[in-house]
């Protein structure tokens, strides 16, 4: 798939699909409590079962060297069970995440690591930089 131009965006939601999945469960599992989610359909909150995770934006800034440190915004699609056994209820919702993510070019981000996972507030007061790389 990689073997002709693509956007550093394209580039890391294919490589870091994992990361980014096993990043918002592990957010779901911390802040799913505190989260301003309408219920519908159901009365109280309970499991959890992602859907989907999409690679929206990424803003990147350069760094000494070959570092980057890139923001990435994701969409988060889920299904919420309901709490209540008794009922067998469910709803989708979607959330968006902003991951900060850092890495090296030198060695083709095989350090790439997820340092911090937020609520995404918007990307304001930062100048978006988009960056176009081959990967051969």
């Amino acid at each position: 798939m990689y073997g002709e131009s693509h956007s550093f965006r394209e580039y890391v939601a294919y490589t870091f699909d994992n990361q980014f999945w096993a990043a918002a469960e592990e957010y779901l599992n911390d802040n799913l409590d505190s989260l301003d989610i309408e219920l519908r359909r159901i009365r109280r909150a309970g499991r959890f079962e992602i859907q989907n995770v999409h690679v929206e934006h990424v803003w990147m800034d350069d760094m000494p060297e070959m570092k980057i440190q890139f923001d990435v915004a994701v969409s988060v699609t889920f299904e919420l069970k309901e709490g209540n056994y008794r009922y067998d209820s469910s709803e989708d919702h979607t959330i968006w995440l902003m991951v900060r993510c850092r890495g090296d070019l030198d060695c083709d981000l095989k350090n790439f690591v997820i340092f911090d996972v937020s609520d995404y507030k918007g990307k304001i007061g930062q100048k978006t930089q988009w960056m176009m790389i081959w990967f051969r």
